[in-house]
C-alpha cells in the first residue's frame, strides 16, 4: 500500500510541475508577443427558406465595401470567425452569398455571438448570354491557389512536369525540385493522396498533362486532419486534381526507340488514378544520357533526417576529386541504365490507406575527365594535373510500406523502409605524370521504422506517441595499384598496392511523448523524448610489396573508435493562429552526453552539455494577398564520429586525414525576413527576402599541401564564418503577350577561413546573380521560351586587394511550331560562356531539334530527335572556390539521333 501511495504522490507532483511550467511558458510567451486588444468571436449558421442548412456558402465580415474576414460554411451550414478586431468601435456587417440565392446581410452587434442568415432563392430571369474568355485564370479559395492546366499547356507538352515549370509563381530546378515563391514544396499530392512522399519526379515525368485538370498550391499545408487550423504550418504542397475521364481507366504513354550511335530508349508506364486505388508503375531503360536516378531523388531528404534526428554517416572514401559540371545532366551523362519502379496506394476507407513504394535501379556510368587545379598560398602556388577514366556500377534497391489512418480525432502512421545500394567502381587515373588504377567497393544497407500515433482525450488534449529506429551500415574498400607515395608508406621504395578499408555501423533511435492543448487563443504543445546513437568507426590502411608480402605496419593507420550519444530533450511549442497574424515558437531544451574512446590511441572522452535552441516563426498578413514572414533560430551542434578519429585514413589517392582536436562544436544563428506580394487575379507574384547566418566553431581543418600529396588534420581554433544572402523574385503572366515572365536577382557574401600549410587565410567571396525567363504562346501554332542567367564569382583574401573573378553567362531558347494538327516541330539552342578577366574564356553552343508526327487519328505518334546537333564531344569549365582555381574538361556523348514511337493508353 505504501508503494502505491508513493507512486501516486510522485505522479501528482509531476502533474503539478508540468501544469506550473505550462502556465509559466504560456504567460511569458503571451506577454512578449501580444498586446491586449478587444476582439470577439462570431459564429452562426446559413439556411434557406425551408430551414435547410446550406454548405459551401461564402460568408464575409464587411467594413463598408472592404472585406475584413472571409470563410465558407461547412457541411452543416455552420461558420465561425475568430478574433474580429475593433468590434466595439466599428460598424461591421456579416454577409452570405451563393449562386442561385439572393445575398443576405445582418449588422454585427457587440457582445452578440450567434447569427442565423437566411438565403432566398433568386428568381430573376436573365437573357442567355455567351461569354468567351480563354485567358488563363487563377482561382483562389482560402490558402489554396488553383491553376487550370489547359490555360498554360502547349502542343509540345507531354507530361505534367512540362506544364508545372511554366506556371506563374512556380519554379522547377534542373533536378526536378519544385518551388512556390522561392520555397520548396513538401509534397506533391495526387487527388489528395500522397503516393510518392517527396520522390515526386516519377509523377512529374510520367503523368500525361492531358489527364490533369488543375494544379493546386496548398499554402500552410497541414496533412494531419486533427491539427488543421489549430497549429501553424510552414509547409507548401502541390496537389494534382485528375479529370473524371482518367479515373475510370488505365492511362499512360508507352515509348520505345532506337538511334545512332547504337542508342536505345524505353519508357513503359501504367497509371491508375482512381479514388480508391492509385498506381504509378513503370519500366525505363536507356543509354541516351537520360538519368534514371533522377526519378528516385528525395527532394527533402535533409529535412527528413533533421526531423527524425537521424544523422547518417557519410562515406569516408572516394575515387578522386571529380566534380559535376554546371550542365544539365543529359548533356554529359554516359550511361546504360534500367529501372523498375512500382508505387501503389489503396484507400481502405475514407480515412485509412496503405501504400507500397518499391524500385530497383541497375546503372552503369562512365566518366572521362581531365582537370588542372591551382591552390594559391602566400608566396606559393600548388598545382595538380589529373586525368580520370571511371566506371561506376551502382545497384539501388528500395522498399517502403506505409499505413495511414488520418481521422478528425486521431492519427496513426507507420513507415517501414529498407534501402540497399551496391557499388562497384573502377578508375584509371593519371596525376602529375603518374598512372594508377583504383577499385572501390561501397555497399550500403539501411533499415528504419517510423511510428506516429495521436489521439484526442476526453479533456480535448491531443496526446502523441512517436518512435523511430534505424540500423545502418556501409562498409567501404578501395585498392590503389601500384602503391602511391612510397616516401610516406614504404621508406621510399616502390610497392604493389595500398588498400584502405572503413565502415561506421550505426544504430539510432528516437522516441518521445507529447501533449497538445488546442483550446484557447494560444495552442500549446509539450514534448519529452530520448535519442540514442551508437556507432563504431573501424578502419585499416595496409599495403602489399611487389613480392606479395605485406608492407611493414603503417604508423597510426588503424581506427577502432566507439561512440555513444545520448540526448534527453524537452520542447515547448506555442502556436497562435489569427486572421492576420500567425506565430510559432519552439523552445527545445536538451541535455546531451557523448562518450567516445579508442583504446589504440589511449583516449576516452566524455562531454556533457545542456542546450536551449529557440526557433521563432511569424507571418503577418499586411493585406488580403500580402504577408511578411520572420524566422530566427539558434542551435548548437556537436561534431560527429567522422570528425574525431585519430588514426590516418586515405580518403582519396592524394589525401590523408586525421583529427587532433576535442569534440567539434558549432553555434549557429540564422535569421530570415521576407515579404510576399501576390495579385491572383493578375497572376502576379513577388518575393523579397534577406537571410543572415553566423556560425562559430571551435575547430578548423589544417591542410598540409604539396604538389603530390595533402594531409588534413582537425585542430582546435575559434573559427567564425558569416553568410549573407539577398534575393528578389518576380513572376507575372502578361495577358497581352500570353507570356509567363519571371526574373530572380540575388547577391550572396561568404566570409570563411582556411588554414593551409600553417597559414590562416580569411577569404571573402561575393556571388551576384541575375536570371530572366519567359514562356510565350505567340499563337495557337507557335510558342517561344527563353532562359538567361548571369553569375559572377569574386573571391579575395581579406588582407590582399587582388581578387579573382569568374563570370558565367548562360542562355537557352526554344521555339515550337505546329504546322498541322498532327505535326509538331521544335528547335532549341543552349549557349554557355565562361570567362575570366585576363584569363581563359570558354564558350559552347548546344543545338537540339525534334519532329513529331501523329499517325492519323490513332493514339500513336512518331518522334525523330537530334540532340547536340553540332556533335560537341568535350566541355570545359572554370571553377573558383576561395583560394583554388580549377579548369576541368569532360567528355560528352556527342550527337544522338533517336527515333521513338509513343502509344497513348
Amino acid at each position: 500500500m505504501s508503494v502505491s501511495l508513493l507512486q501516486i504522490t510522485r505522479w501528482n507532483s509531476l502533474n503539478n510541475l508540468m501544469r506550473y511550467l505550462r502556465h509559466i511558458y504560456a504567460c511569458v510567451f503571451f506577454a512578449v508577443f501580444f498586446n491586449p486588444a478587444y476582439a470577439q468571436t462570431v459564429q452562426g449558421i446559413v439556411k434557406d427558406t425551408t430551414n435547410t442548412a446550406l454548405a459551401s456558402v461564402s460568408v464575409y465580415v464587411m467594413d463598408g465595401n472592404q472585406i475584413v474576414s472571409y470563410t465558407v460554411s461547412n457541411e452543416s451550414g455552420s461558420f465561425i470567425f475568430k478574433n474580429i478586431p475593433d468590434l466595439d468601435i466599428k460598424q461591421y456587417t456579416i454577409e452570405a452569398s451563393s449562386v442561385g440565392f439572393t445575398k443576405a446581410s445582418l449588422p454585427l452587434v457587440q457582445n452578440k455571438n450567434d447569427y442565423i442568415l437566411i438565403l432566398r432563392p433568386a428568381t430573376t430571369n436573365l437573357k442567355t448570354v455567351t461569354i468567351k474568355d480563354d485567358r488563363p485564370k487563377l482561382k483562389v479559395r482560402g490558402d489554396t491557389l488553383s491553376y487550370k492546366v489547359t490555360d498554360f499547356s502547349t502542343k509540345g507538352d507531354r507530361v505534367i512536369g512540362d506544364v508545372i515549370k511554366k506556371l506563374p509563381g512556380i519554379e522547377m530546378s534542373k533536378e526536378g525540385k519544385i518551388f512556390y515563391n522561392g520555397k520548396a514544396i513538401s509534397n506533391l499530392f495526387i487527388d489528395g493522396d500522397d503516393v510518392l512522399d517527396d520522390k515526386y519526379n516519377i509523377a512529374t515525368r510520367s503523368i500525361p498533362n492531358g489527364v490533369v485538370d488543375r494544379v493546386q498550391v496548398l499554402q500552410n499545408n497541414q496533412p494531419i486532419k486533427m491539427l488543421r487550423n489549430k497549429v501553424v504550418s510552414r509547409n507548401i504542397a502541390l496537389n494534382l486534381t485528375i479529370k473524371d475521364s482518367a479515373k475510370v481507366k488505365i492511362v499512360g504513354q508507352e515509348t520505345v526507340g532506337g538511334g545512332i550511335p547504337a542508342n536505345y530508349y524505353a519508357d513503359l508506364n501504367a497509371l491508375v488514378l482512381k479514388k480508391k486505388f492509385k498506381a504509378i508503375d513503370n519500366f525505363k531503360a536507356n543509354n541516351t544520357s537520360y538519368d534514371l536516378q533522377g526519378d528516385i531523388v528525395s527532394h527533402n531528404y535533409l529535412d527528413y533526417l533533421n526531423q527524425t534526428f537521424n544523422s547518417k554517416p557519410h562515406t569516408l572514401l572516394s575515387l578522386g576529386t571529380i566534380q559535376k559540371p554546371e550542365l544539365p545532366i543529359e548533356r554529359y551523362l554516359l550511361n546504360q541504365s534500367a529501372i523498375l519502379n512500382a508505387n501503389n496506394l489503396v484507400n481502405l476507407s475514407p480515412t485509412r490507406q496503405i501504400k507500397a513504394n518499391v524500385y530497383y535501379l541497375r546503372d552503369f556510368q562512365r566518366q572521362e575527365y581531365t582537370s588542372k587545379k591551382e591552390i594559391y598560398l602566400p608566396g606559393d602556388t600548388i598545382r595538380y594535373t589529373e586525368t580520370q577514366s571511371n566506371k561506376l556500377r551502382p545497384d539501388i534497391m528500395h522498399a517502403q510500406i506505409t499505413f495511414l489512418d488520418n481521422k478528425e480525432k486521431s492519427y496513426l502512421k507507420n513507415d517501414l523502409i529498407i534501402n540497399s545500394t551496391l557499388n562497384s567502381n573502377y578508375s584509371n587515373l593519371g596525376t602529375n605524370a603518374i598512372r594508377i588504377n583504383q577499385k572501390y567497393y561501397d555497399n550500403m544497407y539501411d533499415f528504419s521504422n517510423e511510428f506516429n500515433l495521436m489521439t484526442t482525450l476526453k479533456s480535448k488534449q491531443v496526446i502523441e506517441f512517436y518512435s523511430f529506429i534505424n540500423s545502418y551500415k556501409e562498409p567501404e574498400k578501395r585498392v590503389i595499384e601500384p602503391g602511391i607515395a612510397p616516401a610516406i608508406f614504404n621508406n621510399n621504395s616502390s610497392y604493389s598496392s595500398i588498400t584502405q578499408q572503413s565502415e561506421i555501423p550505426t544504430f539510432s533511435q528516437n522516441s518521445y511523448i507529447s501533449v497538445r492543448f488546442l483550446e484557447g487563443i494560444i495552442k500549446q504543445s509539450y514534448k519529452a523524448g530520448y535519442y540514442l546513437q551508437s556507432q563504431r568507426l573501424k578502419s585499416a590502411l595496409y599495403g602489399t610489396q611487389v613480392s606479395g608480402q605485406p608492407l611493414p605496419s603503417i604508423d597510426s593507420s588503424m581506427n577502432n573508435l566507439k561512440w555513444t550519444k545520448n540526448k534527453f530533450y524537452f520542447e515547448g511549442i506555442y502556436d497562435f493562429v489569427g486572421d492576420r497574424l500567425q506565430v510559432n515558437l519552439k523552445v527545445p531544451v536538451n541535455y546531451q552526453s557523448i562518450v567516445y574512446n579508442d583504446k589504440g590511441y589511449n583516449f576516452n572522452n566524455n562531454v556533457n552539455r545542456l542546450f536551449i535552441s529557440p526557433d521563432l516563426y511569424m507571418k503577418f498578413a499586411s493585406g488580403n494577398e500580402n504577408n511578411f514572414t520572420l524566422n530566427y533560430s539558434y542551435k548548437n551542434e556537436f561534431g560527429t564520429i567522422e570528425d574525431n578519429y585519430r588514426g590516418l585514413i586515405l580518403t582519396d589517392y592524394r589525401s590523408l586525414q586525421a583529427n587532433n582536436a576535442n569534440l567539434n562544436e558549432q553555434k549557429i544563428h540564422n535569421a530570415n525576413v521576407a515579404f510576399n506580394f501576390r495579385q491572383a487575379v493578375k497572376l502576379l507574384f513577388v518575393t523579397v527576402s534577406a537571410n543572415y547566418k553566423h556560425t562559430n566553431a571551435n575547430f578548423i581543418f589544417n591542410s598540409i599541401i604539396s604538389n603530390t600529396f595533402s594531409r588534413t588534420v582537425t585542430l582546435p581554433f575559434n573559427n567564425s564564418t558569416n553568410e549573407y544572402y539577398f534575393n528578389g523574385r518576380i513572376s507575372k503572366y502578361i495577358y497581352g503577350l500570353r507570356s509567363t515572365v519571371s526574373s530572380i536577382l540575388s547577391y550572396q557574401i561568404l566570409q570563411t577561413n582556411l588554414f593551409q600549410n600553417g597559414v590562416l587565410l580569411p577569404y571573402i567571396t561575393a556571388i551576384p546573380s541575375i536570371s530572366f525567363n519567359t514562356d510565350t504562346k505567340l499563337s495557337e501554332k507557335l510558342s517561344f521560351a527563353y532562359k538567361g542567367s548571369y553569375n559572377s564569382i569574386n573571391s579575395k583574401l581579406k588582407t590582399d586587394a587582388h581578387n579573382t573573378t569568374i563570370n558565367i553567362l548562360q542562355q537557352s531558347a526554344t521555339i515550337e511550331y505546329v504546322p498541322a494538327t498532327n505535326v509538331f516541330l521544335s528547335l532549341s539552342d543552349d549557349f554557355r560562356h565562361t570567362f575570366q578577366r585576363g584569363g581563359t574564356n570558354v564558350q559552347y553552343n548546344f543545338v537540339d531539334a525534334t519532329v513529331r508526327y501523329q499517325l492519323g487519328n490513332s493514339k500513336v505518334d512518331l518522334e525523330l530527335s537530334a540532340a547536340n546537333i553540332f556533335n560537341i564531344k568535350n566541355y570545359s569549365i572554370l571553377m573558383l572556390s576561395s583560394n583554388s582555381y580549377t579548369s576541368s574538361t569532360y567528355q560528352l556523348p556527342g550527337r544522338i539521333i533517336l527515333l521513338k514511337a509513343t502509344f497513348t493508353l
